[in-house]
């Protein structure tokens, strides 16, 4: 395949971006459909506390807001840590509020995390904040009504990269002080899955350098990864898809590890499938409301889409 070297157009950009945060609308209006429910928000958690005096960047940037779900299941709710984007050098948890909340309405508690980021520190110090942050939540998150064995780790763009990186790279957990196994899985949002380039610029090279060193999730590829599963838009930034390809290629059919998978957003879905929801949901409510609502018809439907929304609220999945 080529690929040009031009400025990317304003047509281009939009698309990119509309599918660049594909998997993330998906995800919201699902939850919006599933209903809402009231979340409690703590926020400025410092979940980096070393011993003796506390450097500024740690003080400033090594924090979480943590939304709960104010109902929680029998048993406890699922918890991800989160990481938002930026490119290692720029970037807020306040990027990832929306999504949070988004999470957290739906029965799924949030650990929405920052980190220092370049030029205050260089690589791999933001890696040992994400792992800080995760060891964090899997210290505290029982206490808080996550259930045993429930813990997660994604993020975007950047964040996307850090967890995969996590993922794959045991060795920042485990200096963390987390064991084997505490995360379930990883769900990187549009990561960079070979060397960062903002590590590749601390490193000296140009963007255009490709390498996979050890700043590389693709570098770390072993058979006993915890299950991973990419999200990433078919117009998102130029050989974006090809390298999560490539990874979960490599993890499948090299490392034999079948619990890595990618998920493509394609923007004319989207399109497609709003534009198809939009209908249906002025069919259901036209049709049942004014002609079938006094008649067995009425009451089966609304029995049958009330035990659909349970079953997605309550389905585990099965990663493949």
């Amino acid at each position: 395949m080529h690929h040009s070297l031009k400025s990317p157009s304003a047509r281009f950009c939009f698309l990119r971006r509309l599918s660049q945060w594909g998997a993330a609308s998906f995800a919201m209006f699902a939850i919006a459909v599933l209903g809402a429910a009231e979340v409690t928000i703590q926020r400025d958690i410092r979940y980096h506390a070393p011993d003796g005096a506390v450097d500024a960047g740690i003080d400033e940037f090594c924090r979480l807001d943590l939304y709960l779900p104010d109902v929680s299941p029998t048993g406890g709710f699922p918890l991800i840590v989160l990481f938002h984007g930026g490119g290692l050098n720029s970037g807020s948890r306040k990027h990832m509020a929306d999504l949070s909340q988004r999470f957290a309405t739906a029965g799924i508690a949030v650990a929405n995390a920052t980190y220092r980021r370049h030029p205050k520190v260089n690589f791999p110090i933001y890696v040992e904040d994400a792992a800080r942050a995760v060891a964090w939540a899997a210290q505290h998150g029982e206490s808080k009504g996550m259930r045993p064995g429930a813990l997660f780790v994604g993020g975007h763009s950047a964040g996307g990269y850090l967890a995969a990186l996590l993922a794959a790279d045991a060795r920042y957990l485990r200096k963390a002080g987390v064991t084997d196994g505490s995360v379930a899985g990883y769900i990187p949002i549009s990561g960079q899955l070979i060397t960062h380039s903002q590590v590749r610029k601390e490193l000296g090279l140009t963007r255009l350098t490709i390498l996979s060193n050890e700043a590389a999730p693709l570098y770390h590829l072993r058979r006993d990864m915890a299950p991973i599963l990419f999200l990433v838009g078919d117009k998102d930034m130029p050989a974006r898809v090809e390298e999560t390809r490539l990874f979960v290629a490599a993890a499948n059919d090299i490392a034999k590890n079948p619990n890595i998978s990618v998920l493509v957003f394609f923007v004319f879905f989207f399109f497609f499938f709003f534009f198809f929801v939009f209908f249906f949901v002025f069919f259901f409510f036209f049709f049942f409301f004014f002609f079938l609502s006094r008649s067995w018809w009425y009451l089966t439907a609304v029995t049958a889409l009330s035990e659909i929304a349970c079953l997605l609220r309550t389905t585990r999945v099965a990663w493949r």
